[in-house]
């Protein structure tokens, strides 16, 4: 049986991740898309232009597929990142009790936090980068579980390098959060203290996403070309070593634009975690 404080904070976890993630489901479309095209035949052999800038790739996918297709793969980053979320903010709330509060232990019971919470939904992950990196039409898959039970036997692909991305990630994000939080002053309902707050849980999230770019870039390719015959890297560290040659270290960070801008739906929902627990526990 859960206990009430467990209910509590597992609805923390659905509430304050619900209407992000479909708000900027159409960036993270973006995002993927100039983060994996470098490894797109379609791209590779010049049947497809190339992505260029945020607002030119927003454009593009509007005319060429669509308005609805921006939402594409949505579903599956809803049923990943929902429970993803979820299990996160459960599972560092209950580890974070058996630990000092000091910044190595956030550090690490964060990065404990990110790896189990990313076993249970990596298939979601796979179904979402596979549906969101398609460049034209006609699409090969249609939805979720098309997706997963035609690639059943991929659907783990890039799970190494995405469970160290994960680790370091979580690691970086509450890590610094929650230790910047505690060290925080301004503890009141004032607009100051949401201020600082936002701005300690935006500068976190930034600091975590910078980190963990170049495994997500690296997760990415791998998931991708399952969808095509031919394998252009034959694991994590031969993508590594091919993007640094090929395309230099920024390549690792491309579309990171993005997702400094998804940053500030990370730390909206830090902080609306944060002050659920402060006022309802």
């Amino acid at each position: 049986m859960i206990d009430r404080h467990s209910q509590i904070t597992l609805l923390e976890g659905a509430i304050s991740t619900f209407y992000v993630n479909t708000l900027t489901a159409p960036l993270e479309r973006i995002k993927i898309l100039i983060q994996t095209q470098d490894a797109h035949p379609a791209i590779l052999n010049s049947s497809v232009k190339p992505y260029a800038s945020i607002s030119s790739t927003l454009y593009r996918i509007t005319k060429e597929q669509g308005i609805a297709s921006l939402w594409r793969g949505n579903l599956a980053g809803c049923l990943r990142f929902m429970p993803y979320q979820y299990l996160n903010l459960f599972i560092y709330d209950k580890l974070a009790t058996n630990f000092p509060n000091t910044f190595w232990n956030n550090f690490l019971v964060g990065g404990i936090t990110g790896s189990i919470s990313l076993l249970a939904v990596y298939p979601f992950d796979f179904a979402r980068t596979t549906l969101a990196s398609e460049v034209s039409k006609p699409f090969r898959f249609k939805g979720v579980l098309e997706t997963i039970k035609h690639q059943r036997v991929n659907v783990f692909q890039g799970f190494g390098v995405a469970l160290l991305g994960s680790f370091w990630y979580r690691s970086v994000l509450f890590g610094l959060n929650q230790t910047w939080q505690d060290l925080n002053p301004s503890q009141d309902n004032s607009i100051k203290s949401w201020a600082t707050k936002f701005t300690i849980a935006h500068i976190s999230a930034i600091a975590a996403s910078f980190c963990h770019y170049p495994f997500d870039t690296v997760t990415r390719r791998l998931q991708m070309q399952t969808l095509f015959n031919e394998k252009l890297y034959q694991d994590s560290f031969d993508c590594f070593k091919q993007i640094i040659k090929n395309e230099g270290y920024r390549g690792l960070f491309k579309g990171a634009g993005v997702d400094m801008i998804f940053c500030t739906g990370v730390a909206i929902i830090l902080v609306t975690y944060g002050e659920i627990r402060t006022h309802f526990l």
